[in-house]
Formats: structure tokens, C-alpha cells, sequence
């Protein structure tokens, strides 16, 4: 019989997620996806449809759903960026206007790929309390053509917060916000959602 050696995996990742629509809505315009991929990677994408409701969700899920058929076809990361960059310019409808905030953790060298596209700020707490702010530099998707990456190191320990626009608004970081954030290192976010 033959002998299959498998890559040495760094981390074990806990991860946790919860959406809360606006006040009046029944519907959250954001979608979001979470998958451990076949080659020692983690992927996490929060995709936020322009405007609001069940139209701001259609346009949201449609490029979540895109993003999960692709990485099936064992895509790299960017190439999907450009793929579903490229559709959306293509579409070109006002309604179909989303943002991207989309992570890749690879476990063998602990490299975190960020592809930010009008999204919401990205913050990884180190263990030792220091916090990095990973910001969006781009427009929505399709709006324009460079794909900027950006990459960050991560250690045992640290935790990495996504979020769609508005939760980090009025947040401003101390000890005291990295520990509250250490106590939630859970995968249940849910009592950090708050309407």
C-alpha cells in the first residue's frame, strides 16, 4: 500500500459569523461565506449590496454564489477577484454596485491575503495587544479594473475581525477593546451583535 503524505497545518481556526438587518428591514443586504479550502487555506468573503433590503441582498448572494462556484474550479484567489471584478464591471447596473472584503489564511505560512473593494475596515489583534487596521482602497466591484492585494502576518492567538460597513464606525481601539475582543475568542459572535 502506498503512503500519502499530508502538508503540516499551522492553525486551527475558529471562526464565528451573525448578521442584523437595519431597523425596518427584514432583510440583511450583506451575504457572507466561510469555507476551509482542500489546500490548507481558509477563505472568508462578506460581500454587501449597494442600497438596502431584498434587492441589496439578490446583488450581494449572486457574487457570494459566484465566488463559491469558482473556487470549486480551483481558481487561485486573485483570479477570482478579477473574474467577478470583470462581471460586475460588465453588468454595469447600479443595482448589482457591492463591495468585497475577501480573506484568504493560508495555515502553512501564516499569510493573511486580503482583496478590499469599497469595504469595511479589516482588524487583526495580535496577542501581544498591538492592532494592525487592514483599510479598503478601492471602489465597488466593477468599478475599477487594478485588483490591489494586500497581505499581513498572523500568529497563535491573534484574532481577525471583518464586518460590513457601519460596526467599526464609531470604535475607537484601546486595551480595553483587544480584551473584550480576546474574552469572544469563541465561534459564536453572536453577543457581540447588537441592533
Amino acid at each position: 500500500d502506498g503512503m500519502t503524505m499530508l502538508p503540516k497545518m499551522n492553525y486551527e481556526i475558529a471562526y464565528g459569523y451573525g448578521s442584523i438587518s437595519k431597523v425596518g428591514n427584514n432583510i440583511c443586504g450583506d451575504n457572507y461565506w466561510v469555507k476551509n479550502l482542500a489546500n490548507n487555506k481558509l477563505a472568508a468573503v462578506i460581500c454587501d449590496g449597494m442600497g438596502k433590503g431584498y434587492s441589496a441582498s439578490l446583488s450581494s448572494e449572486a457574487v457570494v454564489q459566484m465566488i463559491e462556484e469558482l473556487y470549486n474550479s480551483s481558481m487561485s484567489s486573485y483570479a477570482i477577484v478579477q473574474i467577478i471584478n470583470t462581471y460586475c464591471g460588465i453588468k454595469d447596473s447600479i443595482d448589482s454596485f457591492c463591495t468585497l472584503d475577501y480573506l484568504e489564511l493560508n495555515r502553512k505560512n501564516n499569510e493573511l491575503t486580503f482583496y478590499k473593494m469599497s469595504s469595511a475596515p479589516t482588524y487583526i489583534f495580535h496577542k501581544d495587544k498591538s492592532v494592525v487596521k487592514v483599510n479598503n482602497k478601492r471602489l465597488p466591484l466593477g468599478k475599477e479594473s487594478e485588483i490591489i492585494v494586500e497581505n499581513e502576518k498572523i500568529d497563535t492567538g491573534d484574532i481577525i475581525v471583518m464586518s460590513s460597513d457601519g460596526v467599526f464606525d464609531n470604535i475607537v481601539m484601546h486595551d480595553t477593546d483587544w480584551n473584550m475582543m480576546a474574552a469572544t475568542q469563541q465561534p459564536n459572535p453572536l453577543p457581540l451583535l447588537h441592533p
